[in-house]
């Protein structure tokens, strides 16, 4: 049906007056006193019209209501309703109730006005939904409720007015407790190299920024708990101020450190919680997550998970064996109790990976408990360690996914080494299949670790897992059975592999561990060997690098033609990469399939974990990567490209 066009009464009017005005104009060219005539019937027209349109106005009100009232079945009690009510049609108002006219027209008649001019922002997904459209109307708010009459095109709107209920919500919201655990986590380091009276003035400075950092973006309160812990709760809109400023005082605190000691914080935070006691809880938890990824940094959880800020700075070393030794305790009273033991590691291991899973079968060994390593030899990064191990007689020792579970019975135990996180194993199926777990492993801590693991032997702190599982070792080796020469080049392959032949992430205890591994055997000359590459990997590596360029300091390579057994030179590009000047951080992409595998690493100044955590990967300071599944390389550029500008306005704010 073809609609007709409409004609405004206000059109009308003045076109009657205009009228009226140029006969007055007329009539005074033949005298003063038919001007002064002309002049008071243009008057007298003008009310009359402004009257006449007035009373047409409510007129084509009341038509209009009984038309809504037979075709919508609207009572007539509409009209005495407190709740405004609102019909238009084509967007032009045809009917409101008194109630509507006094509160949101404020006595003035609008029949046949746009409806948009009276309720912006009106939405008809949103008003026919069941929990209505909310609406800001001059300075009241209001839930609106609207029913449609598609056959002629007819809309009923209720407006309920709920001011003062949404102020308090708001207002409930934004005064939410947020519980803060605050850690000194140098603490330890301060009081063993310090004098009392140094320790106390560092600590005295450390406690008065943070109860400053707190007095002056809230009205909460700080409380001290012990010498190195402060417990804090804060409204959640002062929170939303910390956020802002990315937690300001991990930077003031840093800022405290001197010749005497370095001074850093970590900051679990938990908002939303539905009690302080939960909330309380939930920081605990979120403090053991920034300082499972090396501390320095807040972590903030919410109903929507995990997010993290700070984290720029090295992990500080603890030097006490203490935690080893309980460690072996415990692992040894598992290893004991158990049939057999499954030991795995992330996918495309490397020989961090199988050098510690060889270390931790050493172990079984010594406890003479049946134990394998589960591994796609197929898939690893470590082809030249695992040739090393069948040639000395320890191919046995080394099995596929598949066949490790053939062996696992109610009483197996699985020892996780390289990795905390199910999703990045050599096998989830296997890993679901064997309930008992135990983990040991040195990159910073993740979301979505194993959090039901009976020993959770996490030091982001160490160089590398074989740093780890050597400092086990001297616990369990004995005369009667020793460590294998090769077993032993093994690990000091997997810490050589992490540090970078002991450049980067090296403590005491790095060394300390090496040195052990010398002793038990361990020949530099052959580990170097493991490392050696073929002429055919060496030109893939010199073909990738040739493709680098710069981009904020990082050097940037991506390749589509790299067969999948030369998977071993990306990170090995990624760390030639890192001798061009000024970058700061290398990132090598090689697409093989349909997943794009990114290999990231830095001299420390730049947190690579960071950045592949925005890509979905993981790792730490120093080394990291991702798997991007999926898309191109020309994609997977952008998004790369993406991190790396958030990572770097991130710490421009931080």
């Amino acid at each position: 049906m073809k609609k007709r066009p409409s004609i405004s009464v206000w059109l009308v009017m003045i076109w009657l007056l205009l009228c009226c005005l140029v006969s007055a104009l007329l009539l005074s060219f033949h005298s003063l006193r038919l001007v002064a005539a002309g002049l008071i019937l243009f008057l007298l027209c003008g009310a009359a019209v402004f009257g006449l349109s007035q009373w047409l106005r409510r007129g084509l009100r009341l038509l209009l209501a009984g038309d809504l009232e037979r075709k919508s079945g609207a009572p007539a009690a509409v009209q005495a309703l407190p709740l405004p009510v609102v019909a238009f049609a084509q967007k032009r108002i045809v009917w409101y109730n008194e109630a509507f006219l006094q509160q949101l027209l404020h006595g003035t008649d609008s029949a046949g006005a746009s409806v948009s001019q009276v309720i912006a922002g009106l939405d008809a997904e949103e008003y026919c939904s069941a929990n209505g459209q909310c609406i800001d109307v001059e300075e009241k708010k209001y839930t609106v409720f609207g029913m449609r009459e598609e056959t002629s095109d007819m809309t009923v709107l209720y407006l309920f007015e709920d001011t003062l209920l949404k102020w308090k919500a708001a207002e409930y919201e934004a005064t939410r407790p947020a519980v803060l655990h605050i850690l000194l986590d140098t603490y330890d380091e301060l009081k063993r190299d310090l004098r009392p009276a140094e320790l106390g003035k560092i600590t005295g400075a450390v406690q008065d920024t943070v109860i400053d950092y707190i007095n002056a973006y809230s009205n909460g309160f700080a409380v001290r708990i012990s010498s190195e812990r402060f417990l804090c709760v804060v409204e959640e809109r002062h929170l939303a101020r910390m956020l802002e400023n990315r937690f300001s005082l991990l930077d003031a605190v840093r800022g405290l450190s001197s010749e005497l000691g370095i001074t850093t914080l970590s900051i679990g935070v938990c908002r939303g919680a539905e009690s302080v006691a939960v909330a309380e809880e939930g920081a605990m938890t979120a403090l053991d997550l920034a300082l499972g990824r090396g501390g320095d940094q807040a972590a903030v959880k919410d109903k929507d998970g995990y997010s993290f800020y700070g984290g720029v700075s090295h992990s500080v070393e603890k030097r006490s064996r203490v935690k080893a030794r309980i460690i072996a305790s415990s692992l040894s009273e598992l290893i004991t109790a158990a049939d057999n033991v499954v030991v795995m590691g992330h996918r495309l291991s490397d020989m961090d990976s199988l050098g510690s899973a060889m270390g931790v079968v050493r172990i079984c060994k010594c406890l003479h408990k049946p134990a394998c390593i589960a591994i796609n030899k197929a898939r690893t990064l470590a082809g030249s360690m695992v040739r090393r191990f069948e040639n000395e007689g320890l191919g046995s020792d080394m099995v596929l996914p598949e066949q490790a579970m053939n062996s696992v019975g109610k009483n197996t135990l699985l020892v996780v080494v390289d990795t905390h996180v199910p999703g990045l194993l050599e096998s989830r199926e296997l890993f679901d299949a064997i309930p008992r777990r135990v983990v040991i492993d040195h990159h910073r801590k993740m979301v979505g670790f194993i959090d039901d693991a009976i020993v959770f032997y996490h030091e982001s702190y160490a160089s590398s897992a074989c740093e780890m599982v050597s400092e086990l070792l001297p616990y369990f080796i004995q005369k009667t059975e020793p460590m294998l020469p090769v077993e032993a080049e093994g690990l000091l392959a997997g810490i050589m592999l992490d540090t970078r032949d002991f450049t980067v992430h090296t403590g005491v205890r790095t060394f300390e561990a090496a040195g052990y591994l010398r002793r038990m055997g361990a020949q530099t000359a052959s580990v170097k060997q493991l490392f050696a590459g073929t002429l055919e990997a060496y030109m893939h590596k010199a073909k990738i690098v040739g493709n680098a360029y710069v981009y904020r300091n990082c050097a940037v390579a991506f390749s589509g033609d790299l067969p999948e057994s030369m998977r071993v030179v990306i990170p090995q590009a990624a760390n030639d990469l890192l001798g061009i000047e000024e970058v700061r951080a290398s990132f090598v992409g090689v697409l093989m399939g349909d997943t794009v595998n990114i290999s990231a690493r830095s001299m420390g100044e730049l947190n690579v974990q960071v950045i592949m955590e925005k890509l979905g990967g993981g790792g730490h300071l120093m080394m990291a990567g991702t798997q991007l599944k999926g898309i191109s390389l020309e994609d997977a550029q952008q998004r790369l490209k993406k991190a790396i500008d958030e990572y770097w306005a991130e710490s421009q704010q931080g």
